[in-house]
């Protein structure tokens, strides 16, 4: 008599937990930089920067700063870079008004 496997309850959500875990793991979210200090700056920049709305954190993922053709790459990945069109620490992660994608 051929007998069938049979998955308990508890055997199947342990499997579930355990691709769930893959999965997030391997979704590479990466921690991004906060570049928001602008001490430092002159008057005229940090007003710059508020005239074009940076925000650290891009709420569209296609409209970050490293899709920017003005983005100036720091020296690493996660790290804060610069910009073409204004002064101050830039996030990778972040955007403002003026986001021109790469050609």
């Amino acid at each position: 008599m051929e007998r069938k496997s049979v998955v308990s309850r508890r055997e199947a959500l342990r499997g579930g937990v355990v691709v769930a875990l893959v999965v997030v793991g391997c979704r590479g979210n990466r921690t991004l930089p906060t570049c928001t200090d602008t001490t430092g700056l002159p008057p005229d920049q940090v007003k710059l920067r508020e005239t074009l709305a940076y925000a650290d954190r891009a709420p569209d993922p296609a409209k970050t700063c490293d899709h920017c053709a003005q983005f100036e790459p720091g020296p690493s990945a996660d790290a804060c870079g610069g910009c073409k069109l204004m002064k101050g620490p830039i996030c990778p992660g972040g955007t403002c008004k003026v986001f021109t994608p790469r050609a």
